[in-house]
C-alpha cells in the first residue's frame, strides 16, 4: 500500500464527487486511522488519504446496508476522474476491476 494519511484538514475546498467504493471495511485498512464522526445520515468512519499528490476523503457509514468503503475526490484538485481511480487503485495495491463501484462520470471533465 502506497497512501498516505494526512489531517482531515488537509480536505481541499470543492465540489465533491463519489468516486469509487473501495472493498474493504475500515479495519482492513490497517495504515489508516478512521476517525468516528456523526452526520444527517448517522454515524460514519472518516480519513482523508493521498496518493501521488491526489486526496481522497473515505466514508463508512455504519448504517449502510453495503459493505465497503467510500471514495470521495474534489473535482477541481484532480486532472480527471479516470485518472483519480488509477493513482487510487495503484496506491492500494489493487486493480480497478477490484473496486466495488466506480463512478459512471469517467467520461466527462472533472
Amino acid at each position: 500500500m502506497r497512501i498516505t494519511q494526512v489531517p482531515k484538514e488537509g480536505w481541499p475546498d470543492g465540489d465533491t464527487v463519489p468516486l469509487a467504493v473501495l472493498p474493504f471495511e475500515p479495519a482492513e485498512l490497517a495504515d489508516v486511522s478512521f476517525t468516528l464522526e456523526l452526520d444527517g445520515l448517522g454515524e460514519f468512519y472518516y480519513a482523508v488519504v493521498e496518493v501521488r499528490g491526489y486526496r481522497f476523503g473515505l466514508v463508512r457509514h455504519l448504517d449502510s446496508p453495503r459493505a465497503g468503503i467510500g471514495v470521495y475526490v474534489v473535482t477541481a484538485s484532480v486532472p480527471s476522474l479516470a485518472e483519480a481511480v488509477e493513482v487510487l487503485a495503484d496506491g492500494l495495491g489493487i486493480g480497478t476491476t477490484d473496486l466495488t463501484w466506480v463512478t459512471p462520470l469517467l467520461g466527462s471533465a472533472p
